[in-house]
């Protein structure tokens, strides 16, 4: 089959391209570009499309005339102040406070939590703890020197003054945890004291109690026979009141 072969004619727009290749003003080609398309008659699919230049000829191009290459324009200060870069490290504060300026809100219904008050604290006991841990630790420091000074004296190697001072710290150890023990064991025995004088008080207030009950039910029952004798010996005298007057009247 005889295959027929289509030419195609140049474009204008190749025709327009400087012969060095290179391209130094895009925005003038753009134009006649769209001054060729506004004047051709012919529908948009038999248009010349613009040229698809490929690596090779660019790199080509650019090999021949590298002073012609224009590096990209800087970004315009308007447009870094409205994109923020993407490397921008972010400030420590707002690892642990994001909004550290941000004032109380009136109409916000989040609750601000305040925090607790710190438990009070018995001034007495706080510095004498502190006094007694300050001696602790000066006493085991001078107790390590002295060790130290003695198996240096007495020509211990390092392992052996080592396992000196291993032996030292269990050992202080051992006597703090025997202090702890004693100071457990006498405060249980104090509050155990404590309870037992508050059951024998207890027990001395009841007696005591019952003792004044006892004295008071005594009293209203002496009381109660003394008014019982007086009765009687009131309905005595006017039995004979009343005798005598009988005795009269028979006369």
């Amino acid at each position: 089959m005889n295959t027929r072969r289509r030419m195609s004619r140049p474009s204008r727009f190749l025709e327009d391209l400087p012969e060095d290749g290179v391209i130094t003003n895009w925005t003038v080609a753009k134009n006649r570009r769209r001054i060729i398309t506004a004047e051709s008659r012919q529908p948009p699919e038999s248009r010349a499309q613009p040229p698809n230049f490929s690596e090779s000829s660019i790199r080509e191009a650019r090999s021949r005339h590298p002073l012609q290459i224009r590096a990209p324009p800087p970004p315009s200060v308007e447009f870094s102040s409205i994109v923020p870069s993407s490397n921008r490290p972010e400030s420590p504060s707002t690892w642990d406070n994001p909004t550290p300026f941000d004032d109380e809100n009136e109409n916000s219904s989040v609750p601000h939590h305040v925090p607790a008050p710190p438990a009070r604290i018995d001034s007495g006991k706080y510095f004498n703890a502190q006094r007694e841990s300050r001696r602790q630790r000066i006493s085991s420091a001078m107790q390590d020197i002295w060790l130290e000074v003695k198996s240096r004296m007495m020509g211990d190697s390092k392992l052996e003054r080592e396992t000196r001072k291993v032996q030292a710290a269990k050992r202080r150890d051992s006597l703090a945890n025997t202090r702890k023990i004693d100071a457990g064991l006498a405060s249980q025995i104090k509050t155990h004291r404590e309870k037992q004088e508050r059951l024998k008080i207890d027990a001395l207030t009841k007696a005591k109690q019952i003792e004044s009950e006892i004295k008071a039910r005594a009293k209203r029952k002496r009381a109660a026979e003394k008014r019982s004798k007086e009765q009687e010996k009131m309905g005595r005298k006017e039995e004979k009141l009343r005798e005598k007057e009988e005795m009269r009247t028979l006369k």
